[in-house]
């Protein structure tokens, strides 16, 4: 997801405004950078997670941060609705929208009997963690996100 500053204007200047955003947002991108998980798997967590979470805002957002990702538009509809053709990547996105149950992060949450042995423990943090930078991710974008009231910032040419 990195990049989205680039997709909303005003994204990084709206994490400096909230108290330690910031700064856990930072921190948890550098430490998924280090992890196993694709570009193309981010996204796709980032689609499920907004998607399950119910924002509209964040979807489109995150739709253009998949495309710069290389995910096709049906990927993107898989990953939306929590699903991919790839069975791995089917397993984590699963996780993941189980890990967000009605929009509340859940404490714990075990993989379902069909995925056991298709992922690892060291992958199901990876996820947990993913999870939770989509979260913070979207809880800046609905507070600068466009409303009938409030249009989006216009971008113009220095």
């Amino acid at each position: 997801m990195k990049g989205i500053d680039t997709v909303v204007p005003g994204f990084a200047t709206a994490l400096e405004r909230i108290p330690g955003t910031l700064h856990a947002h930072k921190r948890l991108e550098k430490a998924l950078e280090g992890g196993v998980f694709t570009p193309r798997l981010r996204a796709q967590i980032g689609l499920a997670i907004a998607h399950q979470i119910r924002c509209d805002y964040c979807e489109w957002v995150l739709s253009c941060a998949a495309s710069k990702s290389g995910l096709s538009g049906e990927d993107q509809l898989f990953a939306a609705a929590g699903t991919a053709i790839d069975r791995r990547e089917a397993a984590i996105l699963r996780l993941a929208r189980r890990m967000v149950s009605g929009g509340i992060l859940l404490k714990k949450v075990d993989v379902e009997p069909r995925d056991i042995g298709v992922l690892r423990e060291a992958e199901v943090a990876e996820v947990a963690a993913h999870v939770a930078y989509t979260i913070l991710t979207c809880y800046v974008l609905q507070g600068i996100a466009p409303t009938r009231d409030k249009p989006a910032p216009s971008r113009r040419a220095a």
